[in-house]
């Protein structure tokens, strides 16, 4: 699983560490060199307490709402003495001194500067803080370039401001009485004018006067009375009219409905016929006389409340004539029709007659509306006026009375405090309690300090060398940590191999074997360990399979492909497996000289069609199971042996044989003839050795396999620096290029010679003139032998 690109902040403090050091000791000397450059500043410091003493407090009320009398007064806010005392005009008082002679702008940290110069200098340096906890206690420091200048300027401020407070206030007596006496004047004139003004609202035929028993005044209750008047008459007006409406509907329909409608009004009472005689009598309605009633005792509880000649009672009176004409009319209308003979034979004519009776209400009760409406108007005006003025006059009492109050408030003060005009010695402001709780005596440096500055200096170079380091690790293209390989890649890890160490001292007595084969050489070491787990890893890549066919390549020359190859072979057959290692090196084969192997015919020829490939097969005396088909001479056109159509045949052939057929072929970006062999193989393992650059040549590569469509198994890490606990716990350390013998060299092409990797293998002492014999034919072996899986490996350090 590809992991996460995350910031490996140890991993480049780790690998750039020297830049950081290198950095630190910048910052250090830096901060030595700033030290010695820097003038020492000295802070002097005054500790002072400026507490009110004894104010002289008058509780006066506000008025308010518009048209106030008296304006409202500004709320005294606390003074601030630290914005004060940092006040250009105190620091020139304090630096002109009291003789102003100036004697202060001649202090040897003033020296050479102009007075506007020195008093913005002071002001910058100058630092008034209040205390946290007390609100009255201030501390005064001032920084100077000279140790004595900075106690003087913080004591002469606190003197200079000492003397400002006293003249401030040495004449809060006179002041207080005057004051006193100018609240009291203007207090009187206040009083005289709202008097005035109340004056003049009580001379207003207006106001309206109220009834001490209903709380009402008689503009309202007219109004109430208007109201309910409106309302009987629109009630009356409502019945009158439906009452019409019936009679008018009978007397067209005529005949039965005529006679049905007067019996009704009959049974009602509306109507009356006295029987035995031809009268008819129409009786008043039973509503026209209680409209009567009503307004008469309307009439008489006004005349009570609001008295004769109001306009309210003159209403009532109108109205009152207006019913009693009403009856009359009905009893004429009575006299007309008992004149008449015929109205007892006449249903319709009685009916008639009711009509022209309702008629007569439904006039008197439209005339009664409409005067009363007309009232009504006038007596919401009186009452909306009414309440003007007694809104009016209730703010001038209100008013009236705070102003009393208020003088009552001033002269009972002018007579406690100064009874002569003069204030007593419990009322006297004296101004400020001022103490001076520290002086400011000897000055302390506060800057530089030498482990303060080291410390930034140290700090801050170490920070630009990180951070230099992490420029440098952005511009390498190396591998860091096995992450990052996953990361690029796309491809898993299978392994780290360590640097392997050689030398007579560790080979097997009488091996013609190397010793960079160490799986056979030194089996309980940790390289030998490390091949074990590419092995391991290579099985679950083949476990379905009867036989694998895997190529090893690498980038670039020097990556020790052929190692990994041969000890990679080794380890296989020593698990029981028929392994079969092939130099498909056909430019700077190795495999021959490794196994000390003396042929001429190999895997070149066998292409060239020269010989058989089984023919020139070698079996390891020393490790069952391990075969080798060498080289043989070098070739002169290996890069279209490699494109032959027998390489595919040979692959297919030696698949049939064995279980694994390990194939070292050259490195991609070198030359080609490694492609076509990926492209027919049933696995690629990439070699590469953690170097600079590695990390673009190994991403080219992989595009390369990837291109051709190969299976690439897996990355194998060449050349890690052995670290403590790497093969039992698999802890990572930096990566650290480096193998004991010469790699391949820069000069890998088409060109080239073998290069040195030993001067001479065949005069190397102690070592049999050959490791392997050759077999005409491969011997009948069991395929898949049993695994020889010893678990008990004790790792050689």
């Amino acid at each position: 699983m590809v992991s996460q690109n995350r910031f490996d902040f140890w991993g480049i403090l780790d690998r750039r560490k020297w830049i950081v050091f290198l950095g630190l000791i910048t910052g250090i000397g830096l901060g030595v060199l700033y030290y010695y450059q820097t003038p020492i500043l000295y802070k002097s410091t005054a500790k002072i307490r400026i507490a009110p003493r004894n104010p002289i407090t008058i509780q006066l009320h506000r008025l308010g709402g518009p048209g106030g009398i008296l304006p409202n007064t500004e709320d005294i806010m606390p003074l601030r003495h630290d914005k004060i005392i940092a006040e250009d005009v105190t620091i020139r008082t304090c630096l002109e001194g009291e003789k102003q002679d100036g004697a202060l702008y001649k202090l040897p940290s003033f020296e050479g500067r102009e007075k506007e110069a020195i008093i913005k200098l002071v002001k910058e340096h100058l630092t008034v803080l209040p205390d946290k906890e007390d609100p009255y206690n201030y501390e005064l420091s001032y920084i100077s370039t000279n140790m004595n200048d900075a106690p003087t300027i913080v004591n002469n401020i606190v003197k200079t401001y000492r003397h400002d407070l006293e003249t401030l206030y040495k004449d809060e007596t006179a002041n207080s009485i005057g004051h006193l006496k100018q609240i009291a004047d203007e207090t009187a004139k206040d009083l005289e004018e709202v008097t005035r003004e109340m004056d003049k609202l009580n001379l207003l035929d207006t106001v309206p006067r109220v009834n001490y028993m209903t709380g009402q005044d008689i503009h309202s209750i007219s109004l109430e009375n208007l109201n309910r008047s409106i309302s009987t008459s629109q009630r009356e007006l409502a019945n009158l009219t439906a009452d019409r409406e019936k009679a008018i509907q009978a007397l067209e329909f005529g005949g039965d409905a005529v006679v049905a409608q007067v019996g009704v009004l009959m049974q009602q009472s509306r109507i009356q016929i006295e029987r035995g005689t031809r009268d008819v009598e129409f009786q008043a309605s039973e509503n026209a006389l209680r409209l009567v009633m009503e307004i008469q005792a309307e009439l008489d509880s006004a005349r009570l409340q609001l008295g004769a000649g109001h306009p309210s009672i003159q209403s009532l009176e109108t109205r009152m004539r207006l019913a009693k004409k009403m009856i009359e009319d009905q009893r004429v209308a009575v006299e007309k029709i008992s004149g008449t003979n015929s109205t007892s034979s006449d249903p319709a004519l009685i009916l008639q007659y009711y009509i022209q009776g309702l008629d007569q209400q439904i006039e008197m009760h439209q005339d009664l509306l409409s005067k009363d409406f007309i009232e009504y108007q006038k007596a919401t005006k009186m009452v909306q006026e009414g309440q003007r003025l007694r809104q009016i006059r209730s703010d001038l009492e209100e008013r009236r009375q705070i102003v009393a109050h208020r003088m009552e408030e001033v002269d009972a003060k002018i007579t406690e405090i100064s009874p002569s005009g003069i204030l007593s010695a419990d009322f006297q402001q004296k101004g400020f309690d001022f103490r001076e709780l520290r002086s400011a005596n000897k000055a302390e440096i506060v800057w530089p300090i030498l482990p303060v500055v080291l410390a930034l200096g140290g700090i801050i170079g170490a920070l630009l060398g990180f951070g230099l380091g992490c420029l440098v690790d952005l511009a390498d293209k190396t591998f860091h940590n096995p992450d990052e390989v996953i990361r690029h890649l796309g491809l898993p890890l299978i392994g780290h191999i360590p640097v392997i160490a050689q030398g007579k001292r560790y080979q097997l007595d009488g091996s013609p074997i190397d010793t960079a084969v160490c799986v056979h050489h030194r089996p309980r070491s940790q390289s030998s360990e490390a091949f074990r787990a590419v092995r391991t890893a290579l099985f679950f890549n083949t476990q379905e399979r009867k036989s694998f066919v895997i190529q090893v390549t690498s980038p670039t020359p020097g990556d020790g492909k052929t190692t990994i190859a041969a000890n990679l072979a080794v380890s296989i057959a020593q698990s029981g497996k028929r392994v079969l290692l092939v130099d498909g090196d056909m430019r700077r084969p190795r495999l021959a000289a490794m196994f000390n192997i003396d042929s001429k015919d190999g895997f070149a020829t066998v292409l060239s069609g020269e010989c058989i490939w089984k023919d020139v097969v070698f079996e390891c005396e020393e490790i069952e199971g391990l075969s080798i088909l060498p080289c043989g001479v070098k070739p002169s056109n290996p890069a279209e042996l490699s494109t032959s159509p027998q390489v595919k045949q040979l692959i297919e052939q030696m698949r049939n044989e064995y279980d694994f057929v390990v194939i070292d072929t050259p490195p991609l970006l070198a030359v080609t003839d490694p492609c076509p062999i990926a492209a027919r193989v049933d696995g690629v393992i990439l070699s590469m050795r953690i170097k600079k650059n590695v990390r673009i040549s190994a991403e080219r590569a992989v595009d390369i396999l990837g291109n051709l469509g190969a299976n690439v198994v897996g990355v194998v890490v060449n050349g890690v620096g052995a670290q403590s606990g790497y093969g039992s716990q698999y802890t990572y350390g930096a990566y650290r290029a480096g193998y004991s013998y010469n790699g391949y060299g820069s000069g890998y092409g088409y060109g080239y010679g073998y290069g040195h990797y030993y001067d001479d293998a065949g005069k190397q002492t102690g070592r049999p003139a050959t490791a392997a014999r050759r077999i005409g034919a491969v011997p009948a072996m069991p395929r898949n032998r049993p695994v020889d899986d010893d678990n008990d490996v004790d790792l050689e350090v």
